[in-house]
C-alpha cells in the first residue's frame, strides 16, 4: 500500500481514481478512509467509511472507524446506530461488540 511508504499523496489518487471507474467499489472507499485518519483528517475519512458501508454493509473495519469518529466528535447516539447495524448484519463480529463495550462503557462514564 502507497500510504505505508509515507507516499499518501499517491494513495489518495489511486484509491480516487478506482473509485472514479467504480464508485461502488468498497475496498477503495475504505482504504481511502484510513489514509484520511492517517493525515488527521476525519470528516474526508468519515465521508469514505460511509461510502464503504453505502456499497458494503458487511465491511466492520468502516464501520469500526465510523463509530470512532463519531464517538470523538461525542456524537455518541450516531455512534451506537452504526454498530447496532452492524450487529444486525452480523451478530458475533467481534470488532463490531468491541467498539460497542467501548462505547457503552465511554457513555456510562459521562452520567
Amino acid at each position: 500500500m502507497l500510504d505505508a511508504t509515507g507516499r499518501s499523496d499517491e494513495a489518495i489518487a489511486k484509491h480516487k481514481a478506482a473509485i472514479e471507474r467504480n464508485p461502488a467499489y468498497a475496498t477503495a472507499h475504505y482504504n481511502l478512509g484510513c489514509v484520511y485518519i492517517k493525515r488527521q483528517q476525519l470528516a474526508e475519512a468519515e465521508a469514505e467509511f460511509r461510502e464503504c458501508l453505502r456499497a458494503d454493509p458487511s465491511v466492520s473495519p468502516a464501520r469500526w472507524y465510523l463509530a470512532d469518529i463519531l464517538m470523538q466528535r461525542k456524537e455518541f447516539q450516531a455512534a451506537m446506530d452504526t454498530l447496532d447495524e452492524g450487529l444486525r448484519i452480523a451478530p458475533g463480529d467481534s470488532l463490531v461488540q468491541g467498539k460497542l463495550a467501548e462505547l457503552k462503557a465511554k457513555m456510562k462514564g459521562l452520567r
